[in-house]
């Protein structure tokens, strides 16, 4: 048995979650009664019905969520407040893994324990499946955990700012109150960032640069403002190394 639930916040995006993450946890051997799917509640006949449609043979546990990135986090973590979770966005395609030949559930099950043991109460994963970037390490400290795919033992409630900032927000908060967080830079997700559906809708005019703006001014000892050619600016958290584990699921 797991010590963890699966959670699934998820928004105007019914065909995608049915295409996506839902048929790769089933791949991935998870059972159906340890997934909750976050929905605004308008949206959860549309949801319910393409599921049934697409998925009759894997039913997740629905769950009413509120409007926003951050009205559904705010949701999971009053229903897992002391509980471990693992969150997955609804669009991942699978991941690139090193140094270890455990089912993921299995795998997961290995993070929580390593981040117990490690004081973290939050872990993330390498951001993308690029092997170039990926290392068989566990960095622990502070580093940026991306809201695509983590994992935490909801410990405490975050005083989130901005919808486009929520996981960078997470990310500093939990390393302010516990010290350290924990990132497994051998485990990489494969998923297409910025896509239809979901946040695009809150990235209009200069939002994007004020939620950056708004956040460095938040955290200016630990983060740094990133101003690219053609694309909008945004926020990079810094790196402090206070451990790393190598290969550390050997």
């Amino acid at each position: 048995m797991l010590s963890y639930k699966i959670v699934i916040p998820s928004h105007r995006r019914s065909k995608i979650i049915c295409e996506k993450t839902l048929p790769l946890l089933r791949g991935l051997g998870f059972p159906a009664d340890i997934i909750h799917v976050f929905i605004d509640p308008p949206e959860m006949e549309e949801y319910t019905s393409a599921i049934a449609r697409h998925l009759s043979d894997f039913a997740p546990i629905m769950c009413n969520g509120r409007g926003g990135t951050v009205g559904q986090r705010r949701t999971i973590e009053d229903f897992f407040f002391g509980k471990r979770v693992v969150c997955f966005d609804d669009d991942i395609g699978g991941f690139k893994i090193w140094g270890s030949d455990l089912s993921v559930p299995q795998l997961f099950e290995e993070c929580f324990d390593i981040a117990e043991k490690a004081g973290c109460n939050l872990w993330g994963l390498h951001p993308s499946d690029n092997g170039l970037s990926m290392k068989d390490e566990a960095l622990v400290g502070l580093s940026y955990i991306i809201g695509s795919c983590f994992g935490m033992t909801v410990k405490y409630k975050i005083d989130y700012l901005n919808n486009l900032t929520e996981d960078f927000e997470r990310t500093i908060q939990y390393y302010q109150k516990d010290g350290k967080v924990i990132r497994f830079n051998g485990i990489g997700i494969k998923t297409k960032y910025f896509a239809i559906g979901g946040l695009e809708k809150y990235r209009v005019g200069d939002a994007q640069l004020k939620a950056a703006e708004d956040f460095h001014n938040r955290f200016p000892k630990l983060c740094r403002l990133r101003v690219r050619d053609n694309k909008p600016t945004d926020v990079v958290i810094k790196t402090i190394a206070l451990n790393r584990y190598l290969q550390p699921f050997q």
